[in-house]
């Protein structure tokens, strides 16, 4: 889990890739970074390259609701969703704005609701339940 992290414009400079922001301290707002569906690419608002980076949406209380990593536009690395109370909702894993890897869900204890495994987008198996 990140902690500590400020969240800065979109708008800024940002890292080549997720790997390099996540050791930053900079996150954006993801309601700053939107799916252009003519060419299914993550952008913000300048539009100039696709986006780079990590985003964060918040609960009104400030606790963070997701966490999304993307790589040239796509979502890349892990996908998580939080309850308001913190604890993790669900985990995702995406290689080149498809599923790859390992789908998780949780119940609002923290107790593993379901898991699957996902290549290149298509479900491969059910782990769990």
């Amino acid at each position: 889990m990140l902690i500590g992290l400020s969240q800065v414009s979109c708008n800024a400079d940002m890292a080549d890739s997720a790997e390099e922001v996540s050791a930053k301290d900079s996150i954006c707002n993801c309601n700053d970074v939107f799916l252009d569906p003519a060419y299914n690419y993550f952008y913000t608002e300048k539009r100039e390259e696709p986006f780079s980076g990590v985003c964060e949406s918040y609960y009104p209380n400030g606790q963070v609701s997701i966490h999304k990593q993307f790589d040239k536009g796509r979502l890349e690395g892990m996908y998580l969703e939080y309850y308001e109370s913190g604890i993790l909702k669900s985990e995702w894993s995406f290689s080149k704005g498809r599923y790859h890897g390992s789908y998780k869900g949780f119940y609002p204890d923290g107790n593993l609701k379901y898991h699957s495994i996902f290549y290149k987008g298509d479900q491969d198996s059910i782990v769990f339940p």
